[in-house]
Formats: structure tokens, C-alpha cells, sequence
């Protein structure tokens, strides 16, 4: 009997053994925003992804949207739009055809807008200037339709768009580089099926 009840008792800990420790699993891991903005300007780095897509109402010829490293705040934020200069409304082919495409910052047919903001204060955004610096530029290289949706109370259509950019940026009179720009955006605006 003392030997079964030894036995019984070493069966025990070899199955206690080989059970998993609740303390020794993996904290959940938590899923981390798709959308966002990654980039370097001057010396700074920035990684903007607060996971809530804003989208930039730009008008019938073009289409945009901001990133955000603070919802609260809703700053620091950037923003890319697409602007088409000969035509009146974008269709869906015409974005679609900016996959695996470059555009530069001189581009006679669309137009790229890049602007950066880190503070409320009046006039202390970045923006983009035109340059013939083929050295600057938005490489798109995905776009993934969505959804629809009514922002702004008017229907548009939600892209998801994927790419690089470089560009050199003015703040009144100062110019920077933003450099090793990659996103993953929610893009939208009122385009033509």
C-alpha cells in the first residue's frame, strides 16, 4: 500500500509536471493599427498610427487622408492627397492606376499635397514644395478599395493605399527633407466608379 500510495503520488507530479504554468504563457498579444505613417523629418523620427483614419475632403478632382499619433489631440498629423490637374472627377481607374506607380513632385498630371502638423500654432505646418528633384517623390505601391462611406455628409469611397515617399518641406521660410517615408493610409474622396 505504501508503495501506491508512493507511486500514486510521483504520477501526480510527473502530470503536474508536463501541465502548462498559467504564469509561463504569452501575454495576448495586442494587434497593432494597419494604417500608418512612418518618416523622418530632419533629424526627427516620426511613426504615426492611432488607428482612426481621417479623411481629407478635397473635392471632386482628388483625394487624401491624415494619420495621427494622438486621437485626443488628433496631433501630430500628416496628410496625403492626390489632386488630377486636367480633370473634373476622379474615377476609380484613374486611382487604381497609381499602383505601382512613381509620381513626382513636378508631375504636369496630378498633383501630390504632403503636409505635416505638429502643433495648433497658425502657420507651423510642413508642406511640400515642387521640386524637379526626381530624388522626391510618392511610389504607390498598392490600392485597396474599402468601403463607402458618408463623411463630411457627402458619399465618398474609402481606399486603403501602400507606398514610399521623400519630399523637401517648407515651414515659412525654413525647408527640411522628409525622408524614409512609408504608409499604409485610408484615403478618400468622391470618385466615379
Amino acid at each position: 500500500m505504501k508503495h501506491l500510495t508512493l507511486l500514486s503520488f510521483l504520477g501526480l507530479l510527473l502530470i503536474g509536471a508536463c501541465t502548462k504554468s498559467k504564469s509561463s504563457s504569452p501575454a495576448p498579444s495586442v494587434t497593432p493599427s494597419p494604417y500608418y505613417f512612418n518618416f523622418s523629418l530632419g533629424s526627427a523620427v516620426h511613426n504615426l498610427n492611432a488607428n482612426s483614419p481621417y479623411y481629407m475632403n478635397i473635392g471632386t478632382d482628388g483625394l487624401g487622408g491624415f494619420e495621427v499619433g494622438d486621437l485626443k489631440a488628433q496631433l501630430p498629423a500628416i496628410g496625403l492627397g492626390f489632386t488630377w490637374v486636367h480633370k473634373d472627377t476622379v474615377h476609380e481607374s484613374d486611382l487604381m492606376s497609381l499602383a505601382g506607380r512613381t509620381i513626382y513632385f513636378d508631375d504636369t498630371a496630378i498633383n501630390i499635397f504632403l503636409e505635416y502638423d505638429s502643433t495648433t500654432s497658425l502657420y507651423s505646418g510642413w508642406f511640400a514644395m515642387d521640386t524637379s528633384n526626381h530624388s522626391y517623390y510618392v511610389k504607390v505601391n498598392s490600392v485597396t478599395y474599402q468601403k463607402n462611406d458618408t463623411a463630411y455628409g457627402i458619399p465618398v469611397r474609402v481606399y486603403a493605399i501602400n507606398g514610399t515617399c521623400s519630399a523637401v518641406m517648407r515651414q515659412q521660410t525654413d525647408t527640411t527633407t522628409l525622408t524614409n517615408g512609408e504608409f499604409n493610409l485610408v484615403v478618400a474622396g468622391s470618385v466615379a466608379k
